[in-house]
């Protein structure tokens, strides 16, 4: 009953707003067109507003990547600012043993040995350890790629010239009149037209990953071409004949050098002639230090001993070129060898030396380039002996050495600030070269205008006693006893001297540098020369040569047992 009810009811109240209903539906028909309109052209305003948004936020993202970058730059170039402040206060030093030199802050390129990179294998060091997984299963020596002169990139652009500095600082194009990518000693067309000084630009495409630096060490090519022999031949017989010189080091009083901190040099050079007056013989010999080297070490006339190469020392430096001509790259830096420097690096047997923190050789810059507003940076052949754009060979026998490599700002032929760091170890028969574009003022940091070059020095020998950090101690003093490291230097010169061959000194009379058109000495030099026959005389009569001699013969058996004897055993 109450279902028909109801729906009796329903039918009455439905035809009662049955009108007021189709006015209602038409309404809501109206307004959901214009609902619908509206919901498209919001839409379509939606639309271009995400288009609009979408430019401007790339725009802001481009804006802000920009922004970011430039920050990134000036937080860098500030903190290695910052940096150098730092380690210029803390006096920072040379590492002293082989743990501390091999740290990973003093890295210089990929994380990848020579052989690894040559044979493309994934290179893997274990913790702790120097030789990589497949060069220790092998046997054979691990060597870092970054830390070697060895590059065999065919693509290489590796010491070739880029744009000048001038036009690199104003980002102009730079064209050069020839071909010779090589060619360092000439002048663009913009530096030609505008009438100024030119400085040629280095590229330093195919250096290493992280670095500038153009210089390496090789620690197997001595064996691998089976020079061992004649190594060992040459450093012996020149260390058993070495003689002491006195020398007059910048802004210092007279040294023998056997008993200065500093190594003990001996120079060699090519024969170019022989020369007779009357009774006498002399010849003229190739030379290295008779530029700034002869102020800068100071050896008196009397004592700049400058003998000529022997038959041994003429089959090294002519293996060693043949070796390194077979680098394509390193080609257009090679002239012929015709002088080698020896060096002998130790604490001579004087026990109040410590051998670990003495310096052997300070830092400096083999080929030096100086400036001046009507000719620009200039390399004056005055001022070098050593012949322009050559590489220097440098042979190391006996215990390791560490040099230390800084890139210094340099502005019209003065230094400024450290501006990276870089060390390398010098072991038994490794072979360093030291490339000449190193020392050659470059725009070497991305979008800086400050020029810059490498120099080298602080060398000492590495510490046996591990545990050596902040200063010798009793340790380092047994563990360092008797320790030496030999170098033989191959260089090509451009001066020459001329040479008594019985003094295998220069003439010292006036009178026959007269007759050879030699420059008279002036008295400064002549009364260094009768202070150093003086001291000469003292060294030998003290007993100072003796205690030398005794500590060479000692160093020299050292290094024939740890080095010579286990391996023909």
């Amino acid at each position: 009953g109450r279902k028909s009810d109801s729906n009796k009811t329903r039918p009455t109240a439905t035809r009662h707003n049955t009108g007021q209903q189709k006015i209602r539906l038409a309404d809501s028909d109206n307004c959901a067109t214009t609902a619908a309109i509206q919901i498209i052209q919001c839409c379509k305003l939606a639309a271009w507003l995400m288009q609009l948004c979408t430019c401007m936020i790339g725009v802001t993202i481009i804006s802000i990547t920009h922004n970011y970058h430039n920050h990134q730059h000036y937080y860098y170039y500030h903190h290695a600012t910052e940096t150098m402040t730092t380690q210029k206060k803390r006096k920072a030093r040379s590492p002293r043993t082989k743990a501390e030199a091999t740290r990973e802050d003093n890295y210089t390129g990929s994380h990848y040995c020579v052989r690894c990179a040559q044979k493309k294998k994934r290179c893997v060091f274990e913790e702790d350890k120097q030789q990589c997984i497949l060069c220790e299963l092998e046997g054979t020596t691990c060597q870092l790629l970054g830390q070697t002169w060895l590059h065999s990139h065919a693509s290489s652009k590796l010491g070739r010239r880029s744009a000048c500095v001038r036009c690199a600082k104003r980002k102009k194009k730079c064209v050069y009149n020839d071909n010779d990518e090589y060619n360092f000693k000439t002048t663009c067309s913009q530096c030609n037209d505008d009438n100024v000084p030119c400085c040629v630009g280095v590229n330093f495409r195919g250096a290493g990953n992280h670095t500038t630096l153009l210089s390496g060490v090789h620690k197997t090519v001595v064996a691998e071409n089976n020079m061992e022999t004649l190594v060992a031949i040459v450093t012996f017989d020149t260390a058993a004949k070495v003689q002491a010189t006195i020398d007059h080091p910048m802004n210092s009083d007279a040294k023998t050098s056997t008993q200065r901190p500093a190594r003990v040099r001996n120079n060699f050079g090519l024969c170019l002639s022989d020369i007779t007056l009357g009774e006498k013989s002399y010849k003229e010999i190739v030379s290295y230090g008779s530029g700034c080297g002869a102020t800068s070490v100071g050896t008196t006339f009397n004592t700049n001993y400058l003998r000529e190469l022997t038959d041994d020392m003429n089959s090294l430096r002519v293996k060693v070129y043949s070796i390194l001509e077979h680098h394509q790259y390193l080609v257009p830096f090679l002239k012929p060898f015709n002088h080698l420097q020896f060096s002998i690096n130790g604490n001579k047997g004087l026990q109040h030396e410590k051998t670990c923190q003495n310096i052997q050789t300070g830092m400096h810059c083999d080929m030096s380039y100086s400036f001046s507003d009507k000719n620009g940076i200039q390399c004056l052949p005055t001022m070098n002996s050593q012949e322009f754009n050559t590489v220097v060979a440098i042979i190391t026998v006996g215990h390791s050495r560490i040099i230390k490599f800084e890139r210094v700002a340099w502005e019209k032929g003065i230094t400024g600030d450290v501006l990276e760091t870089r060390y390398f170890i010098l072991t038994h028969l490794s072979l360093f070269l030291l490339h000449p574009l190193d020392e050659r003022p470059a725009l070497r940091d991305k979008g800086s205008k400050v020029l810059s070059i490498w120099r080298h020095g602080d060398v000492r020998l590495l510490c046996n006693n591990h545990s050596c950090r902040v200063r010798c101690d009793a340790t380092c003093h047994v563990e360092n006893e008797n320790i030496v490291s030999f170098s033989l230097a191959l260089r090509c010169c451009n001066h020459s001297t001329i040479i008594d061959t019985e003094t295998d000194s220069p003439p010292l009379s006036n009178d026959d540098r007269q007759q050879l058109q030699l420059p008279p000495l002036n008295d400064a030099q002549k009364e260094r020369n009768i202070n150093a026959t003086i001291e000469l005389q003292k060294y030998y009569q003290s007993g100072s040569k003796a205690i030398f001699d005794a500590w060479l013969l000692r160093a020299t058996r050292k290094v024939l047992d740890e080095f010579y004897a286990s391996r023909d055993k």
